[in-house]
């Protein structure tokens, strides 16, 4: 699993991190999901090919 700790935003009491996991074997089977503290927020509807692309993905996603 690749984990990358985000800054806390101002309005956020915990910190947000989004996780990058393989779910599987074969095409599109890494996933993003994001968590505040041991709390889902969200988690990727579709997988990826790539970590990288999951991870990208799951920053749009955060940054909305």
């Amino acid at each position: 699993m690749l984990a990358k700790q985000l800054r806390p935003m101002q309005d956020l009491p915990e910190p947000v991190e989004i996780r990058v996991s393989k779910e599987g074997s074969g095409r599109n089977s890494w996933r993003w999901s994001i968590w505040r503290g041991t709390t889902l927020v969200s988690r990727a509807a579709q997988g990826f090919s790539g970590a990288e692309a999951a991870y990208e993905d799951g920053r749009r996603v955060l940054n909305r």
